[in-house]
């Protein structure tokens, strides 16, 4: 089983965080394709069908990390649910 972030880099983070820029795709997996994750896999070349829970966990870890913040955003419903926004930009 590879590492979470074996063969990633500092670029992969701000590749991730410019494929969700401005998007507001949601933090939970269960939101379908609104889903942050899948924008994610796809620049990282994960699937975010069978990397599901890869792609969860480098989402976690880039939250804690500053790299991403997971805002409320109201729906038009008046319900709220948790959106993903670029944090502090990874640079070199």
């Amino acid at each position: 089983m590879p590492g979470l972030f074996e063969g990633f880099g500092w670029r992969d983070v701000q590749r991730g965080q410019e494929a969700i820029d401005g998007k507001e795709l949601r933090y939970s997996d269960q939101t379908g394709e609104d889903w942050a994750g899948h924008a994610i896999a796809d620049v990282l070349g994960l699937d975010s069908s069978t990397d599901r829970r890869r792609v969860r966990k480098i989402i976690e870890a880039w939250i804690a990390s500053g790299a991403l913040e997971k805002i409320p955003k109201k729906l038009p419903n008046g319900k709220t649910c948790p959106i993903l926004e670029v944090g502090k930009w990874a640079c070199a």
